[in-house]
């Protein structure tokens, strides 16, 4: 964790500049980029470290499992990387939630989930 208030001394405002360049193509792919007060923060951490993916890398199934037994997910959604919702689930009780990617290309994805702690994002890669 970078903590960048110590380089903003009395600024409301941040802009930050990303920038590579390789022999093929510019891109640049951030993933859980959170601005936030170090109270939300510290929510956000407490859901991040509740849900984990396994097995990531994963084939054709990939499971979420919630370690916490009070956290209840509302929605999960399944997002490729173009921002487009390939499926989604919702009213969840399951503390192991079983996901088939059978029918998926190769590729990065993004797992959404919404419970009543927040939003939360975790990604995956399916070989």
């Amino acid at each position: 964790m970078l903590n960048i208030s110590e380089y903003l001394p009395s600024s409301t405002s941040l802009v930050i500049r990303i920038s590579t360049v390789n022999a093929r193509q510019n891109n640049v792919y951030l993933d859980d980029v959170i601005l936030s007060t170090q109270e939300e923060f510290s929510s956000y951490e407490m859901i991040s470290n509740r849900i984990h993916l396994y097995p990531n890398p994963t084939t054709n199934s990939i499971k979420l499992i919630c370690s916490s037994e009070n956290e209840s997910i509302h929605t999960i959604n399944l997002i490729d990387l173009s921002g487009r919702i390939l499926e989604s689930r919702t009213t969840l009780s399951n503390k192991v939630i079983n996901w088939n990617l059978s029918n998926y290309e190769v590729g990065f994805y993004v797992f959404e989930i919404l419970s009543e702690e927040g939003r939360k994002t975790k990604s995956f890669l399916k070989k």
